[in-house]
């Protein structure tokens, strides 16, 4: 059970890595579109993603990292 625990925790830590590096380079085309047009690359703030990080930075402070802490930021 450990064992199969901890290759979950992997893959999503993983899996995690992987969008965020797919998040980067949409960002990074976006940016070029915005210049391309003229326009500010300004940013935004979306109240809604910056809850969902102080909500998974909440979980991970309170939970040990087993399936049910995945559990929790998945559903996050």
């Amino acid at each position: 059970m450990i064992k199969n625990s901890y290759r979950t925790a992997e893959k999503i830590k993983n899996d995690i890595e992987e969008h965020i590096i797919v998040t980067e380079r949409q960002i990074e085309r976006l940016q070029k579109v915005f210049k391309l047009l003229g326009d500010s690359d300004r940013e935004i703030k979306c109240s809604a993603i910056e809850s969902l990080i102080e909500e998974n930075n909440r979980i991970l402070e309170e939970t040990q990292p087993r399936a049910i802490r995945d559990a929790a930021i998945i559903s996050s």
